[in-house]
C-alpha cells in the first residue's frame, strides 16, 4: 500500500511532536529522580552553585559525608569543600597564634586541617567536641604540637573511649586525657552526690595552670564538651568547638548549674 505525501507530512509532524515533548520531560525526569536519589541537596541545586557542584560531581562526595548536609542548608559549605580540602590533615600544622599565644586558643570541629578525618563510624566534625577541646588545653598548657585531634581521636579508638553513638564518651573522658599525657582532676556531678559549686568552678578557671574541660548535658549545649577558659563579673566565657558565636559571649552561671555534668581540672603530667 502507497502512502501519500499528506500522510508522510503528517507521521513527520508526529514523530516531531513527540519528540518536542520528550525534550521538554527528560529534564523533569531527571530532576525528579535527582530529587529521589539526593533529597533536598538536589532540589537545593536548582538555586544554589555550591549545591549544584555537588550534584554534577556526585562521585567526589562519599554518601556519609552528603549525609551532612541537613534540608536548612546547615553544613552545606562543609560539604561543598569536601572535594577540596579534604587531604588538609596530611599538611596540617597549627599557626604560631594557636602554639604561642596567650590564654585558650579557639579551634573548632569544622575545620578542615582535621574536620573530615574519621571519628569511629562518624567524623570529627560532627563527634569531636572533646577532641578539640583537649587539643586547645594541650596547646595552651604545652605550647608543643603535640596533640591535635585526629591524633586525639585515634587515641580514642584505640582504647575503647568512643561511644555507641560517636564521640568520646564522657566516663572515658578523665581516662583518654590522662593517656594524652595531662594530669586529671574529675567533678562529676552525674553520678556522685556532688554539687557544683560556682566558687570552686571560678577558682579552676582561674589557676594559670589549669585549663577546664566542661562536660555538658542540657537544652542549651546537648551532649557537648567545651573549654571553660575564663570568668569575670559578667560570667564565664567558653571555648565551644561546635559555635564561635558561643565563644564570642558571656555565660552566667545558671547555664552550668543546669547542664554542667562534670568537668575536669586538665594540667601538665
Amino acid at each position: 500500500m502507497k502512502t501519500s505525501k499528506k500522510e508522510i507530512i503528517g507521521l513527520l509532524v508526529f514523530f516531531a511532536a513527540v519528540t518536542a515533548v520528550t525534550a521538554l520531560l527528560l529534564p523533569i525526569d531527571n530532576q525528579h529522580r535527582l530529587e529521589q536519589q539526593y533529597g533536598s541537596l538536589a532540589v537545593l541545586a536548582k538555586t544554589n552553585e555550591k549545591a549544584a557542584y555537588i550534584i554534577d560531581n556526585i562521585a567526589e562526595y562519599p554518601e556519609d559525608i552528603r549525609g551532612l548536609f541537613y534540608d536548612n542548608n546547615e553544613n552545606l559549605d562543609f560539604v561543598y569543600n569536601y572535594a577540596f580540602h579534604k587531604n588538609d590533615y596530611l599538611t596540617m600544622s597549627f599557626t604560631d597564634g594557636e602554639l604561642t599565644g596567650g590564654g585558650v586558643p579557639a579551634l573548632y570541629m569544622d575545620d578542615s586541617r582535621w574536620g573530615y578525618e574519621k571519628l569511629g563510624s562518624g567524623y570529627i566534625r560532627t563527634d569531636g567536641c572533646a577532641l578539640v577541646s583537649l587539643t586547645m588545653a594541650r596547646l595552651a598548657l604545652f605550647h608543643d604540637g603535640e596533640l591535635d585531634p585526629v591524633k586525639a581521636a585515634r587515641a580514642a579508638e584505640e582504647n575503647d573511649c568512643i561511644g555507641v553513638f560517636g564521640g568520646v564518651r564522657t566516663r572515658d573522658t578523665a581516662r583518654l586525657a590522662e593517656l594524652l599525657g595531662f594530669a586529671v582532676t574529675e567533678h562529676n556531678f552525674e553520678d556522685t552526690g556532688e554539687t557544683l559549686s560556682e566558687a570552686d568552678l571560678r577558682e579552676a578557671v582561674k589557676d594559670p595552670g589549669t585549663v577546664v574541660l566542661g562536660a555538658m548535658s542540657g537544652e542549651t549545649f546537648g551532649g557537648h564538651a567545651v573549654i571553660i577558659r575564663d570568668c569575670d563579673e559578667s560570667g564565664f566565657y567558653i571555648n565551644d568547638p561546635a559555635d564561635p558565636e558561643n565563644t564570642g559571649k558571656a555565660w552566667g552561671f545558671d547555664v552550668f548549674q543546669n547542664e554542667l555534668i562534670r568537668y575536669f581540672e586538665l594540667s601538665r603530667g
